[in-house]
């Protein structure tokens, strides 16, 4: 399940719905899979078998945006969610429970909810001291758990840090490089990195080869 743990993570982090562990056919975290991308579905189609597989607020629908009659069948099948009187919010997370940094995070004792300011302040201290014997790979992951944290405070705390790491030069052979472009190594990172920027421009997401289509 490794492969849909680090997906849950960066969705989570991206203010996304993390998955639920579940399996539907080929996919992990789906429990509604209507299919669509088979050659010849129709609109109708994949609303009817849709709205006859949801059974609970729980479920994880698989639909593809690049396919034309999924977007046709997409406005009825939320009005069908809707009137189901079932919500889009990430509470389904299955085995995985809260996807959020606990106590001990970034040496934190106690880890508030909200985090308060300080809480905030010392993870990206933390991380920035000892980013160099981290190396990419850990500091990648610790700053997206960082941006969990910002996010559960508020857009200035989120803007801080991406300021602050984009600013942070990080010594290469090559040079110096930002801090951000340097924990690309991690591709979890890198991902999360190309949701959020996408999402902070409001431009369409890339398409990455295995994960977009």
């Amino acid at each position: 399940m490794a492969a849909i743990e680090e997906s849950s993570h960066v969705l989570a982090a991206s203010g996304s719905r993390p998955l639920a562990i579940t399996w539907s056919g080929d996919d992990e975290g789906v429990t509604v899979d209507p299919k669509n991308w088979k050659s010849g579905r129709t609109q109708a189609e994949i609303e009817s078998t849709t709205r006859k597989d949801l059974s609970s607020n729980a479920d994880s629908i698989l639909l593809h945006s690049r396919i034309a009659a999924t977007a046709a069948a997409t406005p009825a099948i939320v009005e069908d969610i809707q009137k189901r009187r079932w919500t889009f919010d990430p509470t389904p997370q299955g085995k995985m429970g809260s996807i959020q940094p606990r106590p001990g995070f970034a040496r934190r004792e106690k880890i508030s909810n909200p985090p308060t300011p300080d809480e905030i302040a010392k993870a990206p201290a933390f991380l920035k001291k000892n980013m160099s014997s981290f190396g990419p790979y850990v500091s990648g992951s610790l700053a997206i758990g960082i941006f969990q944290l910002a996010q559960r405070a508020g857009s200035n705390e989120v803007s801080a840090f991406i300021a602050e790491i984009k600013n942070t030069q990080v010594p290469t052979a090559g040079g110096p490089i930002p801090m951000a472009n340097w924990m690309n190594a991690n591709e979890e990172w890198r991902l999360f990195a190309w949701f959020f920027e996408n999402w902070a421009t409001d431009r369409p997401f890339p398409h990455i080869k295995g994960v977009t289509l």
